[in-house]
């Protein structure tokens, strides 16, 4: 008797435990690239946002190379750079709009009491 895909009967395979590098050992499976939060790090702080996009961009050529070890090492460093960027950005962002706001209640203070004179 022969199994077909579709056959409920069919052992599904158990698969290895997770290996330190963070994949199993029976099939690797392709880490997140972190891409999308490395091209917020980019919009939001490009310094930092750079070095995250051009890890995130490696990611998938080492996993098809065949350099498992690295590619998950590059994915955790593209993480690891766009979170950074990501949260530098915004409080950089939110400091400049609450000065923003704090020198613009200041100059309409100061306005308002100039009126008088």
């Amino acid at each position: 008797m022969s199994q077909t895909p579709w056959d409920s009967s069919a052992q599904t395979p158990q698969s290895a435990p997770n290996t330190p590098g963070g994949y199993t050992a029976g099939s690797p499976t392709l880490p997140a690239n972190r891409l999308g939060m490395a091209i917020w790090a980019m919009l939001l702080f490009w310094p930092v946002g750079i070095f995250a996009l051009l890890k995130a961009g490696n990611v998938n050529t080492l996993w098809a190379q065949g350099r498992y070890a690295e590619s998950i090492q590059t994915a955790d460093s593209a993480r690891n750079l766009a979170k950074i960027g990501v949260i530098v950005g915004v409080i950089f962002y939110v400091t400049f709009i609450v000065a923003m706001i704090a020198m613009i209640a200041f100059v309409f203070a100061a306005a308002g009491s100039a009126m008088y004179y």
